[in-house]
């Protein structure tokens, strides 16, 4: 049976994790540096009978609303596809959430497509994974977690706007219904508690801001 891990990765670094019966016991931390992915290199090396998943915490992420017509199977597989391509060009770390149909005779489809953005940026992790022949059961954007944590929460409300801190950063994201819309990261400039507090009442005063304009 394979052990679990999970990998965490952020602007500066990545942490290694060793998942096991609901809890997260850190086994490393390697930093974006050539000593840093030769000793995440090591690493992957001395765990090859384990199941890995990467959560990145990263700026560089799209988020986009589209409405497709009522489809089923490979032809709803293709327009989201084709939509994909067209936001987010380049990148090949993309996916697509349904936020439910409309309730109009032609039942459209709102669909929220996602990418991280710079391939470049990952590239290095994701080769050294690819090169130690470890599973890689999937890359998730921490953003895409928010629905998961407020079902954790007991949160219900129609609109959220939900912000957390991570690595020196705030992550704001606004949510409908529980479902994800759109998400980002800002810098903290201020760990103290006052600071945060600020940057937490900024931060969402300038993202109710931006959906209502």
């Amino acid at each position: 049976m394979y052990a679990r891990r999970l990998l965490y990765l952020s602007a500066h670094q990545l942490a290694a994790y060793l998942w096991h019966a609901g809890k997260l016991t850190e086994e490393g931390s390697f930093d974006a540096t050539e000593d840093g992915r030769s000793r995440f290199a090591s690493y992957l090396a001395g765990n090859r009978k384990s199941l890995f998943r990467l959560v990145a915490n990263v700026s560089e992420e799209g988020f986009h609303i589209e409405k497709i017509p009522f489809l089923r199977g490979d032809d709803r597989e293709a327009v989201i596809a084709r939509k994909l391509g067209q936001h987010f060009f380049s990148a090949t770390l993309t996916t697509s959430l349904s936020l439910g149909y409309e309730k109009s005779r032609r039942k459209d489809e709102r669909v929220l497509l996602a990418a991280l953005t710079s391939n470049e940026f990952f590239a290095p992790w994701l080769e050294a994974i690819a090169s130690s022949g470890v599973a890689l059961a999937g890359v998730h954007s921490l953003s895409l977690l928010g629905p998961l944590l407020l079902r954790k929460l007991g949160i219900a409300d129609e609109r959220c706007l939900l912000l957390t801190i991570q690595d020196q950063s705030i992550r704001q994201s606004y949510l409908e219904k529980g479902q994800l819309h759109f998400s980002r990261l800002s810098p903290l400039q201020n760990s103290s508690i006052g600071g945060i507090a600020q940057t937490f009442a900024a931060e969402a005063r300038k993202l109710q801001q931006y959906l209502v304009s």
